[in-house]
């Protein structure tokens, strides 16, 4: 199936890009692979005529650019630089220093690293790259993405992010900081996805669009996202205590109580 890629997968392994005695940020990315290659595959199990074998290499390779946007920023920020192009191009460049053949496996797995957690921002450019059988890979990679990140590792690596301005909102917008915007919580209650790098200033923000990928995956996967967060997670009895400690912590009070009901009230 890669045997042309062989090297490129081997040399790209998690063990390689994120093993060792490595940082916070580098252990919890590839647990964060790990993980979400494991509910990838439950996908599959609901999807007709998937290739468990590609989607795991697609899931296992998906965050390849995180290792060298790390290496590059010492924080994974798409602000400063994207890790999807960052993936590709470490994948191409190897496809043009071997004289690599396009495979429609590679071509997929491409689409994977490219385009995961971004098919809403490509439009009309998507006809290029896809037909609708490599659409359900992207899109379980995307998914399996959004459930483990939203569900289960946002709190475990967050209240860092915040504690060492990862993502630069405290240096570049401090006039922001606890607040807001009041249509991110309709976007929060209705699960309905918005775009980080365009809306979040402050941390409140950033940690809002965590718990909303993790209400899009209870909207869109039921109870598949939901035993996720009823999982012990990162010292809390479940992922939902995670988040309301969170949210008390960052939010003003009064945020931080309607950001909890609104969570609770999914888990009635």
């Amino acid at each position: 199936m890669f045997s042309q890629i062989e090297k490129y997968l081997e040399d790209n392994s998690l063990e390689n890009l994120f093993g060792g005695e490595q940082s916070f940020e580098l252990k919890t990315k590839a647990g964060h692979i790990r993980a979400m290659t494991d509910i990838a595959m439950k996908i599959a199990e609901i999807v007709e005529n998937i290739d468990k074998k590609l989607l795991y290499v697609c899931c296992m390779h998906h965050d390849d650019g995180r290792a060298l946007q790390f290496k590059l920023l010492g924080s994974f920020n798409d602000r400063e630089v994207s890790h999807n192009a960052l993936g590709v191009d470490m994948l191409d460049r190897y496809i043009m220093a071997h004289n690599v053949v396009m495979t429609r496996e590679i071509q997929i797995l491409r689409n994977c690293i490219y385009y995961h957690g971004r098919l809403h921002l490509m439009g009309a450019s998507l006809e290029y790259d896809f037909d609708e059988d490599m659409m359900k890979y992207v899109q379980i990679v995307s998914d399996a993405d959004d459930i483990e990140n939203g569900c289960i590792s946002a709190v475990g690596y967050l209240a860092h992010e915040v504690e060492t301005d990862a993502k630069g909102y405290r240096r570049d917008y401090p006039q922001f900081e606890r607040i807001i915007k009041p249509e991110l919580f309709e976007f929060y209650k209705n699960g309905q996805w918005f775009n980080k790098i365009e809306y979040c200033k402050s941390y409140a923000e950033y940690i809002l669009f965590a718990a909303t990928l993790a209400m899009k995956s209870i909207k869109k996967y039921g109870d598949i996202a939901k035993f996720a967060m009823r999982n012990p997670c990162y010292g809390y009895d479940s992922a939902v205590d995670g988040y309301i400690d969170l949210f008390h912590r960052y939010f003003s009070a009064e945020d931080a109580s309607l950001a909890s009901q609104i969570l609770l009230d999914v888990f009635k």
